[in-house]
């Protein structure tokens, strides 16, 4: 199979279905040994409104998931949880401002 081909199902495949973000995606991809070309190809299949719609649905599930009563102490979990997805730690902070 195509390697471009193969990044761009991996992308899309990794968001859509496990909400996966950017940063964890490339990670694989790299692992993978995917040129970064490649990978940036792959990457571009996420269109940026699907995903900062997928980070906000993401954010909002788990913050009503997290039993946590201090609030500074639930965004921080909240945050950690959607880094560790791979979302980017700006854009986490950014959305996690409403809360």
């Amino acid at each position: 199979m195509n390697e471009e081909r193969f990044a761009k199902a991996f992308a899309g495949g990794k968001f859509r279905m496990k909400k996966w973000g950017r940063l964890k995606i490339k990670n694989e991809l790299e692992h993978l040994g995917l040129t970064k070309n490649c990978i940036q190809r792959g990457l571009k299949e996420i269109e940026l409104t699907d995903y900062s719609k997928t980070l906000k649905e993401l954010l909002k599930k788990k913050w009503g998931e997290v039993k946590e009563e201090n609030p500074f102490k639930k965004r921080d979990k909240v945050a950690r949880f959607a880094i560790s997805k791979g979302y980017e730690a700006e854009m986490v902070w950014e959305y996690l401002r409403d809360y």
